[in-house]
């Protein structure tokens, strides 16, 4: 699909005189050794890993571009990209900007470490947009942000997890809070996979990340539980509530791993515009990737739903791993001989 955005766009804080009138939608890549990625990763090394998590990031930004012509797609590093991928994820018109870590970074005894990236890439966004929305690269657009961005004009739209009191993360951050900064609210649990908003209203919200990073930091030997950047945006948000509104009719977070399982029809019914697919980076997300390789495009959304698993709320173990084995057989520019290896692959994985 044609779109203003397709062109390599090359951005950086010398070139512009001020902030870009058109959206940007962006992801944040952070690579560091020794600590922990994703967990839905398996048997993966970690160059691989990287290399999936690029493959990620041009399925969630280019669908993004595909769905919403005119505005801008940015992924933020803080790693040297291989010049071929470079050239592949810019022919996709996502911009590739390198920034360093160094504002949110934590212990490297965190298991999360590498998650407070994304509060760098979005300070650093801040100053290149008037409008930022920073998505997480295990997602897929399906619809405009047209409402999105009305909504998200005067306000901060975050990811309301909807846990309930007594569940078990939400506690962690409620009690993390208590132990770092002497206050016993009952705090709301967000998310880290979507922050989207003005950035007048995002630099106050950053600031104030900031200074809960300071503490966390300074204090990190108090809490017992690292909830990575979700008890940053928890606090933070607790703080700016009249700016703050929830995201959840824009986004939803879907669980099609095999032992949890958290579905909804809204991917059809009531829709959402971005699919939130944490347990598929290694599988739906990568078939999707490799369809786009080939066709240019992305499959009819009938199929993203059989590819991702959103159809099949109480698909048992067997169920699922024939799923997952037939999205590893999805064909690939490297042709049917391609296939049959990546298939006798995942079958010796599964073994």
């Amino acid at each position: 699909m044609a779109n203003s955005a397709t062109q390599p766009m090359n951005r950086g804080l010398a070139g512009m005189s001020s902030p870009a009138r058109q959206p940007v939608v962006a992801n944040a890549v952070c690579y560091m050794d020794d600590t922990q990625g994703s967990s839905q990763f398996h048997r993966v090394d970690e160059r691989g890993r990287r290399e999936l998590y690029l493959n990620c990031s041009i399925v969630s930004l280019r669908s993004a571009l595909m769905h919403n012509p005119g505005i801008d797609a940015a992924l933020v590093v803080n790693f040297d990209v291989p010049a071929s991928r470079r050239r592949e994820i810019e022919s996709f018109g996502i911009a590739i900007h390198k920034l360093d870590f160094v504002t949110f970074r934590m212990p490297d005894a965190f298991p999360w470490s590498g998650a407070y990236f994304k509060l760098e890439a979005l300070a650093y966004l801040l100053e290149l947009y008037q409008h930022v929305t920073l998505i997480d690269c295990d997602t897929f657009t399906v619809g405009s942000y047209q409402d999105m961005h009305r909504e998200s004009a005067e306000h901060i739209l975050l990811y309301d997890i909807q846990h309930r009191l007594s569940h078990e993360h939400r506690r962690h951050v409620i009690e993390n809070h208590r132990l770092l900064c002497g206050e016993s609210v009952s705090l709301v649990h967000y998310g880290g996979e979507i922050v989207a908003g003005p950035a007048a209203l995002l630099k106050r919200f950053v600031a104030v990340c900031a200074e809960v990073a300071s503490v966390l930091r300074q204090r990190s030997s108090l809490i017992t539980h690292d909830m990575g950047d979700e008890q940053i945006i928890s606090v933070a948000a607790h703080r700016m509530p009249r700016s703050v509104r929830s995201a959840n009719a824009y986004l939803f977070r879907y669980w099609t791993g095999r032992d949890f399982r958290l579905l909804s029809t809204n991917y059809l019914f009531n829709a959402v515009d971005i699919w939130h697919l944490p347990a598929e980076k290694q599988n739906g997300l990568q078939a999707l990737y490799r369809y786009l390789i080939r066709h240019g495009n992305f499959p009819t959304r009938d199929m993203c739903v059989r590819i991702t698993g959103l159809d099949r709320p109480n698909a048992g173990r067997i169920a699922e791993q024939q799923r997952r084995i037939k999205n590893d057989f999805t064909p690939t520019s490297g042709g049917f001989g391609r296939s049959v290896r990546r298939l006798v692959e995942v079958v010796l994985r599964q073994t």
